[in-house]
């Protein structure tokens, strides 16, 4: 589950994507809240353990990379409070979407359709439901210690937050995602770094595509 700043931040979010004290806030956010069903006492019905959690978009064991999102519940919120912290979508099927609520959540239906992004939502199954209908929607918000960043500008005063976060995986193979990452490395990165980035990229994908190599480091 690989985190990558977004390029764009909601204007609800002020972050200095210097400070690593900013970015890891971020990413604390959304693994918090993502992974939190899976810290909770089992004889709750918003618990599940980390099986469950990757078992709902590793179908078969083909989706190997998954792409977290967070959003931070303010009033009326939007497509543009989404935080896309994974690699860039790859062309290809749809995805597939655990997710989590946390908090106080209205229009949980809407909230799930405006963020999944037209992936397949997936949902546990529960043996006392006659139908899959276990989303989770987990009552404990989002702590804000003393702490934690002042990333929240127009609400300095709150102590917690309620969060949408979602983890999602497509079938594309590791292999697919590496190479993409490289045609990024060779347009972005700097000249003076851009050839021992790419060629250990190139390493790293050769590993995967022939197995493992006592050689390789």
């Amino acid at each position: 589950m690989p985190f990558v700043l977004p390029h764009q931040i909601p204007t609800s979010i002020v972050v200095d994507a210097t400070s690593s004290w900013h970015v890891s806030a971020l990413y604390a956010m959304a693994y918090d809240s993502i992974t939190l069903p899976t810290r909770t006492r089992t004889e709750h019905a918003f618990s599940m353990d980390m099986h469950d959690l990757t078992d709902r978009v590793n179908i078969h064991g083909q989706r190997k990379i998954a792409a977290p999102t967070v959003a931070v519940l303010f009033n009326h919120p939007g497509k543009g409070d989404l935080l896309r912290l994974g690699w860039e979508d790859i062309l290809g099927e749809k995805g597939l979407t655990a997710t989590v609520f946390r908090g106080e959540v209205k229009d949980v239906d809407d909230l799930t359709k405006l963020f999944s992004r037209g992936d397949i939502v997936t949902e546990r199954y529960f043996h006392t439901c006659s139908k899959a209908d276990g989303r989770i929607i987990h009552p404990e918000k989002f702590p804000l210690p003393t702490s934690f960043p002042k990333i929240f500008p127009s609400h300095s005063q709150l102590t917690s937050l309620s969060t949408f976060s979602s983890l999602s995986s497509k079938p594309s193979n590791v292999t697919a995602k590496l190479k993409h990452v490289a045609d990024d490395a060779r347009r972005f990165s700097a000249t003076e770094e851009r050839e021992e980035l790419v060629n250990s990229i190139g390493e790293i994908t050769s590993y995967h595509e022939e197995g493992y190599d006592d050689d390789f480091e």
